[in-house]
């Protein structure tokens, strides 16, 4: 339930911030709990709350969740099948990097529907909006390249290994902002948050050790583990959005 009072108006209330930015507020009001939170706002969360594919949350997830799993196919491939260098790895994991750039693009989008009134200097001032430019930045040109070169030749390991890399930077920095949004909440989208950061991680340590040939088991092994944390964290995301917010009573978003 929507109630008119602006949490940063109160006397009495307790604010997180993300670099300046409000990402949660409590407050008491006539005892009863008045409870913002950035995360739930985007995401729409509320004791009616359903799962709906019209949301771009929604499409995010089985964006990041479906590419997860084609990235894991092809870890395990690379550890038990033909090897890295196999067309249908690299293939897999073209379509896999593609797949999460449509996650990325969806990410945009939600970050872009949960400001009023729209504007790119609303959108920033917003940790989603933050995360998700580095996030597209990361999946959609610098992962996305790197898988491109990888599926068209086999000769330009280290190139691919440094797109990689400057990726994976992109996913972990985006995976902190999300994870320091949510962690006020304590609750299944922090979860979500969590797996998705220690993935990026773990694609990070697989990216750096693509630089070296001698490790290409840490790097594929890295990519195996990191693409399960991948999956676990949209699936996750799936039950945050069918799980309604934690507090029945909900602020409008506070202005900064």
């Amino acid at each position: 339930m929507q109630r008119p009072t602006d949490v940063l108006e109160l006397e009495h209330r307790e604010l997180t911030r993300v670099h300046g930015i409000v990402v949660h507020a409590v407050a008491e009001v006539e005892g009863r709990t008045l409870e913002f939170s950035e995360r739930w706002s985007r995401r729409a969360r509320s004791p009616a709350r359903s799962l709906s594919t019209r949301d771009a949350s929604f499409w995010m997830a089985v964006s990041f969740t479906a590419g997860a799993v084609l990235f894991i196919a092809a870890a395990f491939g690379a550890i038990a099948g033909p090897g890295a260098d196999a067309l249908w790895v690299r293939t897999g994991n073209l379509i896999g990097a593609t797949i999460f750039s449509v996650g990325a693009a969806f990410a945009v989008r939600e970050a872009w529907g949960a400001v009023e009134p729209r504007g790119l200097e609303q959108f920033w001032a917003t940790v989603a909006g933050r995360a998700s430019m580095v996030q597209g930045a990361a999946a959609a040109v610098l992962f996305q390249a790197g898988m491109v070169i990888e599926t068209l030749t086999t000769q330009l390991g280290t190139l691919v290994a440094a797109l990689n890399t400057a990726g994976s930077v992109g996913f972990v920095i985006s995976s902190y902002l999300y994870l320091r949004e949510s962690w006020p909440s304590r609750d299944i989208g922090t979860v979500s948050a969590a797996a998705n950061l220690l993935g990026s991680a773990l694609f990070l340590l697989g990216s750096g050790a693509g630089l070296a040939p001698s490790a290409e088991a840490l790097a594929n092994w890295s990519f195996l583990i990191g693409s399960a944390m991948f999956a676990a964290g949209g699936l996750a995301a799936f039950k945050e959005l069918d799980e309604p917010a934690r507090s029945t009573d909900h602020a409008p978003q506070p202005r900064q």
